[in-house]
Order: structure tokens, then C-alpha cells, then sequence
């Protein structure tokens, strides 16, 4: 039986080494985003000072795009690093990648005759944080176009609702309860110890332990972090 529990604990830890920051994030997957129209996104996430992270630009509601150009502009604060874009919706397209990863920056997509008609990801954008801002800022994402840049197969201007992002900075890790550094089944005991008033916290950490964004720090996300380490996909409730 201790053999067994041992095995599952190290499959949980393995788990979670493979899971991104923005896991128990806001915005951390399409599933989260409800729209009407066509719209072109921004996922929201945390990250951290002097730290990389990875922001998703989604699309819902595809009505069918042939040609797109997409300006991408962001806060001074951040640096673009890195583009992937490949196994993206828009992949069926031809992108022409950017000279330089600059800011702003411009993405183009065209084809002779094919067309993306997937929901989903579009491009994933890799941003370094840089270490001058602070816990609590909001680093802002814009992604926009001009009209007649988006089209259809048809070459007929097409109207795509834009919204924009941000980073929201934190000094932690989401579900590092205890502060190792780690997240893993540690934290959802120090989670239930926290609940039964055996340890106290700051109330500024007490805040970010609200993974289901419902106002309470409660047995509700405990259940959700447990989830978490055992490979549920799991979303905010914001």
C-alpha cells in the first residue's frame, strides 16, 4: 500500500512539472471565453517578475478566414521572445513571420485557395517580464486590425471583434500554498491545515487562494488544486 502511494505521489509531481504557470490561472483555456460574434482574443494570465510566460491569441466563432494581418502592441514592460504559431487554427494558411519581434508587431497570414474555419488558438506568444515591475501591476496585450486586412476565401472584408489581454503580475506561484516553490500534494495539506486555523496566512495570500474565483477561500478550492495535481483540466470561475 506505502508503495503504491509512493507511485502515485511521483506521477502527481511529474504531473505538475509539465503543467504551465497559467494552469490555475485566469483565462487558462478557451473554455473560459464565451462570445457571439466572430472574435479574435486575448487569454488573460498571471506572470512573474524577471520570469517568461506564454499568452494565447484565440479565435471563436471562425467565419471562415483566408487572408488576416494582426497588429500586436503590448506594455513596455514586456519583451517579445518567441512565436509559435504552427499548430495554430491558422496554420492551414501561409504565414510571413515578422522581420523582428518588435513593438508593436505584425502577423500575416494568406493563402491561394485554403481557409481556416477552427476555433481555438491561433498563435502562442512567449513575453519575458522584465524585472522593473512590481506585484499587482497589469501589463496590458493589444491585438487589432484594419478593416480589409481579415477576409474570406472570397477576398470579401471580414468584421472580427477584437479583444485585448494583460498579465496580471504575481509574486508566487498559483498553488504554491506552502512557498517551496513546488506545486504538489504538500500544498493541498498545508491548504486543509490552512482551513482548520493550524497555520495563518498574510491576507494578501489568503487572495490568491481563491482558484475558482468565487469570493471565498474554502474547501472548494482545496477540492480544485486536488483535482489539479491529479490531472483534471481545470478553469477559473472567472
Amino acid at each position: 500500500m506505502a508503495k503504491r502511494t509512493i507511485a502515485l505521489i511521483l506521477s502527481l509531481v511529474i504531473i505538475i512539472s509539465c503543467l504551465p504557470l497559467s494552469a490555475l490561472a485566469v483565462g487558462s483555456g478557451n473554455s473560459n471565453y464565451s462570445f457571439t460574434d466572430a472574435t479574435i482574443y486575448v487569454e488573460n494570465t498571471y506572470c512573474i517578475v524577471g520570469k517568461t510566460v506564454d499568452v494565447n491569441i484565440c479565435i471563436q466563432h471562425n467565419p471562415g478566414i483566408a487572408g488576416a494581418k494582426l497588429c500586436l502592441s503590448f506594455d513596455d514592460r514586456l519583451t517579445l521572445v518567441g512565436v509559435s504559431e504552427e499548430s495554430g487554427v491558422f496554420g492551414v494558411l501561409d504565414y510571413t513571420a515578422p522581420e523582428t519581434l518588435s513593438n508593436p508587431c505584425l502577423f500575416n497570414w494568406d493563402s491561394l485557395d485554403a481557409v481556416s474555419n477552427d476555433d481555438g488558438t491561433i498563435m502562442t506568444l512567449t513575453f519575458e517580464v522584465s524585472s522593473e515591475v512590481s506585484v499587482t501591476d497589469k501589463l496590458a496585450i493589444n491585438i487589432t486590425y484594419n478593416y480589409g486586412d481579415i477576409y474570406d476565401v472570397e477576398l470579401n472584408s471580414l468584421v472580427i471583434t477584437m479583444v485585448n489581454g494583460s498579465l496580471n503580475v504575481i509574486d508566487y506561484i498559483p498553488g504554491d500554498v506552502n512557498g517551496d516553490g513546488e506545486v504538489n500534494v504538500a500544498d493541498v495539506t498545508e491548504y486543509q491545515r490552512f482551513l482548520a486555523e493550524i497555520v495563518k496566512f498574510p491576507p494578501e495570500k489568503v487572495a490568491g487562494l481563491d482558484f475558482n474565483y468565487d469570493g471565498d477561500t474554502n474547501i472548494a478550492d482545496a477540492s480544485m488544486l486536488q483535482k489539479y495535481l491529479a490531472g483534471y483540466v481545470v478553469s477559473s470561475g472567472e
